[in-house]
């Protein structure tokens, strides 16, 4: 304290000196992570192809509508599937699938009967939702 009191321009920067002499190795690895978060964020938003962002298209969506339930239509294995699931599933990021927990009952079985049970559905799936006669979301059919 009395260090301070006496030169507290000198005593400030001995200890950042000692400071970032002890921590060098971390700092420069924390500056090197964020350089590789910050360059795959950046991939991810050059890229349209990234799930990321046909999932905040489905959210966009979603969120814009007052909707507690929608209809969802998916393709899945070459088969066609419509379905009513609640709308809240589709409102927050879905990781890298959607379950069928949400899902009316009728149709979670049936769904269960064309797909297997403890099958699931991915936001590549979805082809159009759909809330009282309105298309919320369409998938954008890519053209090779």
């Amino acid at each position: 304290m009395l260090a301070y009191i006496l030169d507290p321009a000198g005593y400030v920067s001995a200890e950042t000196k000692k400071y970032i002499d002890s921590h060098q190795e971390a700092m420069l690895s924390d500056f090197l992570e964020s350089d590789m978060v910050a360059a795959a964020f950046e991939e991810i938003i050059a890229n349209p192809a990234n799930p990321v962002h046909r999932v905040k298209r489905i959210m966009r969506a979603v969120s814009a509508s007052s909707a507690k339930t929608v209809t969802v239509t998916i393709r899945k294995d070459s088969t066609d599937f419509t379905f009513k699931v609640e709308a809240s599933q589709f409102r927050s990021d879905c990781s890298n699938y959607y379950s069928d927990y949400n899902t009316a009952a009728a149709d979670r079985k049936e769904f269960e009967r064309v797909f297997g049970r403890g099958s699931h559905y991915e936001p590549e799936d979805i082809i159009r939702i759909e809330y009282a006669r309105s298309v919320l979301y369409e998938r954008e059919e890519t053209v090779v």
